[in-house]
């Protein structure tokens, strides 16, 4: 059964620029492109806003799903694959909303590296989120028994 909500792009007219991660990792996209042909697809919407001017060939802005974009994009360069990338449209917000979404998103899939964790912190700081709400979204369990959040 097809989502009608669920949009399919073009990733090379995906514009992923902004992502809070380091760096993605050659064996985390290359792991994702063994998965992509085996199910034969990207099984999972990519988030996407739709950018107020297209330019320079894009026409949306990834907000989460970058592993998956760069795993589509690796497949269609090198072996032409010709494969599309399910997406949902999201409200962009400001700065600071997309920053939220992507820690949230990724900090509910994966541990983020202390690098990682370091660069989203700055550029959370930078778009004006607060230390109380950065301290908040990087909470973990801890404590003697991990009863408490630190």
């Amino acid at each position: 059964m097809k989502n009608e909500n669920v949009l399919q792009l073009d990733p090379a007219k995906v514009q992923a620029d902004d992502n809070i991660r380091f760096g993605l990792l050659p064996h985390r996209v290359d792991a994702m492109a063994e998965s992509i042909v085996e199910r034969g697809g990207v099984q999972s919407p990519v988030f996407v806003a739709k950018l107020d001017k297209p330019a320079n060939g894009y026409t949306h802005r990834l907000i989460a799903g970058f592993i998956r974009h760069a795993a589509t994009m690796k497949l269609n360069t090198e072996s032409k694959a010709g494969l599309t990338l399910p997406a949902l449209l999201k409200d962009e917000g400001d700065a600071a909303d997309r920053l939220r979404a992507q820690a949230s998103e990724n900090l509910d899939r994966e541990n983020l590296s202390p690098m990682d964790k370091a660069v989203a912190m700055r550029k959370m700081m930078d778009a004006g989120i607060s230390r109380a709400d950065i301290c908040k979204l990087f909470a973990v369990a801890g404590g003697r028994k991990g009863l408490q959040m630190q």
